[in-house]
């Protein structure tokens, strides 16, 4: 909650819901996977793609209700468009001279 942090700054980073779903799919699978290999002791071993669409669509409504007429937050889609820019805009500084960095793609 950001009554914690007064003055700070938010970044929702959201992708399309369809790559999300297939994500989390992929997670529960390798859970599966693990827990007969003997790797995964979680309870986290079901696909319920109806279940987590919603949660995405609560979710996302939540977050847009909260910061809803604030400057404070941006939604950034790093699958669109991967940059430095949206978050430099946001903390009002200038662009680093590297690339941007990207990790788990996919």
């Amino acid at each position: 909650c950001d009554r914690y942090f007064p003055g700070s700054k938010f970044i929702h980073t959201n992708r399309p819901t369809h790559d999300w779903l297939d994500s989390r799919r992929r997670h529960v699978e390798r859970n599966v996977e693990g827990t007969r290999d003997g790797w995964y002791t979680g309870t986290w071993l079901t696909v319920d793609m109806d279940k987590w669409r919603k949660e995405w669509d609560a979710h996302h409504e939540r977050v847009y209700r909260h910061f809803e007429g604030r400057d404070d937050m941006i939604e950034v889609d790093l699958t669109a468009s991967p940059g430095w820019a949206p978050f430099c805009d946001l903390l009002g500084v200038a662009v680093p001279d590297q690339p941007f960095p990207w990790a788990n793609r996919g």
